[in-house]
Formats: C-alpha cells, structure tokens, sequence
C-alpha cells in the first residue's frame, strides 16, 4: 500500500486481537512509517492505549466526531460537524470508543 505513496493509510483495529507487545511493535512501526513517508495515518481502535500513542484523537458516538484530543493537552468537544478535515493538521488518529473515556 506504501508503494503508490498515498498521503493518508487508512487502518481498520491494526492491532485488535494482538498481545499488548506485539500491538507495541506495529504501532512503533506505524510511527516510523509515518515519519519516513510522511503519510498521514489515519488508525482506527478501541484501545485507548493505542490511541494515547498519536498526535491528535478523534473522538466518534454513533457516527459523529464528538471531540478532538492532543496528548497532553486535554480534550475539548467538537460542538459543530467537520467538514473540512484540511483544517486538522496530520497525522490525524481515531478512537471510536468515546464511552470508555472519562468526562
């Protein structure tokens, strides 16, 4: 998939059913991928682990973005639909599971 040198890698629960070592290594390759190709990745999970690991999250419930997080930074709430993803700066990195979150 690299070979055609897309701007953005869609990535589907990379790590899913993977051991928490194993998920580790794919993501820390992931990283190095997007740093060599500059590629803007875009992985979707349920792990929260795995998405604390990206520069920016968004946050999805029942198909809309509900919130955008920087590491470090904290979460602020996405109050209107985005459309116009050109205004999130890459990489852009996805947790559907709001929920698990803590308000």
């Amino acid at each position: 998939a690299l070979i055609a040198k897309p701007a953005i890698v869609w990535g589907d629960e990379l790590t899913g059913d993977l051991d928490d070592e194993t998920a580790n290594g794919i993501m820390d390759l992931v990283a190095r991928l997007r740093d060599e190709t500059q590629a803007t990745f875009v992985i979707v999970t349920h792990n929260l682990e795995i998405g604390r690991r990206a520069d920016k999250i968004l946050y999805m419930r029942s198909g809309k973005f509900v919130a955008m997080e920087i590491p470090g930074q904290g979460k602020i709430p996405i109050e209107q639909d985005i459309e116009n993803t050109e205004d999130i700066a890459k990489p852009i990195d996805v947790a559907e599971d709001i929920e698990a979150i803590e308000e």
